[in-house]
């Protein structure tokens, strides 16, 4: 059996056909992680998305949280800048457009309702902003200045989006397989919540850069360049998301840090 520890979790490959993921380290703010990935799996295989199909779920005597789903044989997509490897970033765009109208809440993802905890996607964010940035703030990371910009570039945005997507969150060239066949495969759903599918492309763009790979993603979408502007916010409140993850894990932040002020200072939204 061969086994691959990541920083959550244990992925045991029973057989040819067959994972088995354990969540390893508990998380108090997620505990039931894996369960909320079950559930976002059948969700997506059921509109049609190309994911693992889960065959069993339970908790183990240790109290562990146990997925049990079927192996997908094939390789990981790279972040080179071929022409098959674009095509492929706007094939896993056009699958995620299909998981719109998921909820009619927002946000994080109750573990027994399964679906989102607030009512409007703009409480989530303002929520979210507020809770992680003042950390950021208290650890002179971010000024509060900074914050401040960030509240006052909501009262410019509109952000009634008309209803939630199933957003996935960690979309990258190591999450997506492509199998013997050719197609594509969506892996790793543990960090989905409901919002708009703008968040998850200001995620890519943010970690990859709005390159070739995000302009065939966002066609995938069915979107074109420019974006609205609410997508820059959500770049700047990822950063947010992001710089406080480098805080918690003792991670290096002086880059990271430094793209969030670049993008504060070079677009019109965070001026005063």
């Amino acid at each position: 059996m061969k086994l691959r520890n990541g920083r959550l979790n244990s992925t045991q490959f029973i057989d040819e056909n067959t994972i088995r993921k354990i969540g390893v380290v508990p998380e108090t703010s997620r505990p039931t992680r894996l369960k909320i990935e079950v559930w976002a799996l059948k969700e997506a295989r059921k509109r049609g998305l190309n994911v693992p199909e889960v065959y069993d779920y339970y908790i183990d005597s240790d109290g562990q949280e146990v997925m049990i789903r079927q192996y997908v044989p094939g390789h990981t997509l790279t972040r080179s800048v071929s022409l098959s490897n674009s095509e492929c970033f706007q094939d896993i765009g056009a699958q995620m457009l299909l998981l719109g109208r998921t909820a009619k809440k927002y946000g994080w993802i109750d573990p027994e309702l399964l679906e989102g905890k607030d009512e409007s996607w703009e409480l989530f964010l303002r929520a979210y902003t507020l809770k992680y940035g003042q950390r950021l703030v208290d650890a002179e990371i971010i000024q509060d200045r900074h914050l401040q910009l960030l509240g006052d570039a909501f009262v410019k945005t509109d952000l009634n989006i008309g209803g939630s997507y199933l957003l996935h969150r960690d979309i990258k060239p190591t999450n997506i397989i492509q199998d013997l066949k050719g197609d594509l495969w969506i892996l790793d759903w543990e960090n989905v919540m409901f919002g708009d599918p703008l968040y998850d492309l200001a995620i890519f763009g943010n970690r990859y850069g709005e390159g070739v790979l995000w302009n065939n993603l966002v066609k995938g979408y069915n979107l074109q360049a420019p974006l609205p502007d609410r997508y820059t916010l959500y770049r700047a409140i990822v950063f947010i998301g992001v710089l406080d993850f480098h805080r918690k894990q003792n991670l290096g932040y002086a880059g990271r840090r430094q793209q969030f002020l670049n993008l504060l200072s070079r677009h019109s939204l965070f001026r005063a």
